[in-house]
């Protein structure tokens, strides 16, 4: 480079000599064609220059191209080396991460492999020490079991088909046998009829059974058991729709197997709500008829009482609800009456159970929620009947007062324990409630049935007579101001007997008979006035009735055991006629005794109370020591 300027430097010079000297050519032409020749001489040289710098620009340019590839190559390289590194760290990854089948295989532990598995497989003395032949000899004798459990498992399936077909054939047979069962059967209905084995009722009834509610299932068991084993007058019969049972169990079933069809078929039937409005009426009756369903199937339970009747029971479970109710029925009874209702026959069998509400306390939130009324207003209304408490028990359910959770599933011990008692009470109270039906019927007529033992307790003639005998009202009782009203509950039959003397002496008895009647005694309030309905007479003071009725209310029941208890309400009218003849005597101021009434002192103590109480053994009136 330095050259080429040089170089240039140089012609330059040449060219302004040669220029100075074209001022006076003819002196220095020889001068100046030397400087021109000198000037082409380095116009040679620069052109010479140039060719070198192009020659070494080529070669600089093929020494940089040469270069770039010797760079693009080492690039590449480059590229390919970290590639590998990115594939094989990636395949060292994947060996790292990899995870063999086998590992999800269980294989049997190694104690048990080395002592069952033969040497040929489990090489001892090699796979002890390395742990990767140990584990491929433990999968080839996890291979060879396998290969005998799938020939074992082939030969078992030979021998369920080849059984499988045998049961078809015998299947096949029995279904040809049944027809000729069923002929023969029934040509054996005259035998059955005439030895009294009703085989195919029983049958029907084991049919019935198996479509029954536990808790019906529960309650016809256990009566039936009952009934066979200590009480023949007892019978539970399983009535009503069998078709509909089995349609509704198929449905349940159906309902808790698939889920995803039931929501299919809840949108469906909102669709349909949709296109077809229904009015308030008809949505209530809906959801009335939805919580109230009654199961197609009921157990009859039929009570025989002997010269008494029949009592039909009609237990039927609510399915919604979870409670068994009971309708009552009284067949080939003679005795008729308020008294004999079949609504009220069995109320308070228990205390407080009156059959007027739910056991369970979820089914007044169930029924709220659905927007109907309490459960006594059917009940009441006659679309249901009676949840009483001791239904439930007979059917294995038992509620805890007080809580909303749904009741515990039947069971059987529960049942088993209430069903004799459950059926004496009832006995009992049919019983009961036919004597006492007789008694009112004849004390109505003016009459005190007294039995023998019963009438042997009292003096064998009486003055007084009984003049009136009205049913009236608990409300009335409570308006009559006795002593013992504010005892008196609603639930209780309320009468008023009127007894005079001959003299004019009236005592009126309020009297409260108990459902429980006679196991819970009358309720006896006492009224006493004159015949012209003046005041008491001076002798039949206020502490005289209140003896009375201590008498009547406490002593007398006390002293009727056995079979007499069943006459405490006449022998508590007879008792009360008695005692107004000695406050008659008493108010007459004792007058002549009769051998029948006959007393040791007229009377006692400060508040003056006439001798009440008869004494059989020395016939006559006593004051009693309680």
């Amino acid at each position: 480079m330095k050259l080429f300027h040089l170089t240039c430097d140089t012609i330059r010079k040449l060219m302004s000599q040669i220029e100075e000297l074209k001022r006076s050519p003819d002196k220095n032409r020889s001068r100046i064609a030397e400087l021109r020749a000198l000037a082409g001489l380095h116009v040679l040289a620069l052109k010479k220059i140039n060719r070198l710098e192009k020659a070494r620009l080529k070669a600089a340019r093929e020494n940089t191209h040469a270069a770039k590839q010797r760079v693009d190559t080492f690039h590449l390289t480059l590229q390919n080396l970290l590639y590998e590194i990115v594939h094989v760290r990636r395949e060292i990854n994947r060996c790292l991460e990899f995870r063999s089948q086998d590992e999800d295989i269980s294989l049997v532990s190694e104690e048990e492999f080395y002592r069952d598995a033969p040497e040929e497989i489990s090489q001892p003395s090699s796979t002890r020490e390395d742990e990767h032949r140990r584990h491929l000899a433990r999968l080839d004798w996890e291979l060879e079991q396998r290969r005998r459990l799938a020939a074992d498992c082939r030969q078992l399936d030979t021998d369920k088909r080849r059984i499988s077909q045998r049961i078809g054939q015998q299947r096949k047979r029995l279904s040809d046998l049944a027809p000729q069962l069923a002929a023969v059967l029934q040509s054996t209905q005259p035998l059955q009829e005439e030895l009294s084995l009703p085989l195919d009722q029983r049958r029907q009834q084991h049919r019935l059974a198996a479509l029954l509610p536990r808790p019906l299932y529960l309650l016809y068991v256990q009566t039936t058991a009952y009934a066979e084993a200590c009480d023949s007058s007892i019978s539970a019969t399983i009535c009503g729709s069998e078709e509909e049972a089995v349609t509704l169990k198929m449905a349940d079933q159906r309902e808790s197997g698939d889920e995803s069809e039931s929501d299919q078929e809840a949108e469906d039937e909102a669709r349909r709500k949709k296109r077809h409005r229904k009015s308030a009426r008809d949505e209530e009756a809906a959801r009335l008829r939805k919580l109230l369903h009654k199961h197609p199937l009921l157990v009859v339970v039929e009570i025989v009482c002997k010269d008494l009747g029949r009592l039909v029971l009609e237990f039927v479970h609510l399915t919604q609800l979870g409670i068994v109710t009971v309708s009552v029925g009284i067949q080939d009874c003679a005795v008729t009456g308020a008294l004999l209702s079949a609504e009220s026959l069995l109320d308070y069998l228990e205390p407080g159970d009156a059959g007027s509400d739910s056991p369970s306390a979820a089914t007044a939130h169930q029924l709220r929620r659905a927007g109907l009324s309490p459960l006594g207003q059917y009940i009441t209304a006659g679309q249901l009947g009676k949840p009483y408490l001791w239904a439930q028990r007979l059917a294995g359910l038992e509620f805890i007062a007080g809580t909303q959770d749904p009741p515990a599933p039947a069971a059987e011990s529960v049942a088993a324990l209430h069903v004799e008692a459950t059926m004496k009470q009832i006995r009992a109270r049919l019983e009961a409630r036919v004597a006492l039906q007789g008694q009112l019927d004849a004390i109505g007529a003016g009459k005190l049935p007294l039995p023998d033992p019963v009438s042997a307790q009292l003096p064998a003639a009486r003055e007084s007579r009984l003049v009136s005998w009205l049913s009236i009202s608990p409300e009335t009782y409570r308006a009559s101001g006795v002593l013992c009203a504010a005892e008196l509950d609603d639930c209780c039959a309320c009468f008023l007997a009127k007894l005079e003397h001959p003299a004019g002496l009236q005592l009126s008895c309020y009297v409260a008979l108990s459902p429980q009647h006679p196991r819970v005694p009358p309720l006896v309030g006492l009224k006493l006035a004159t015949k012209r309905g003046a005041s008491s007479p001076r002798a039949a003071s206020s502490s005289a009735l209140r003896a009375l009725e201590c008498e009547l209310n406490v002593s007398v029941p006390s002293r009727l055991v056995g079979g007499s208890r069943a006459a405490v309400l006449p022998a508590v009218l007879a008792t009360a006629a008695t005692a107004l003849d000695v406050l008659q005597r008493t108010a007459d101021g004792g007058g002549e005794p009769t051998h029948h009434r006959l007393t040791l002192r007229p009377h006692r103590g400060r508040d003056r109370v006439p001798p009440l109480r008869y004494d059989p053994a020395l016939h006559m009136f006593t004051h009693g020591t309680g």
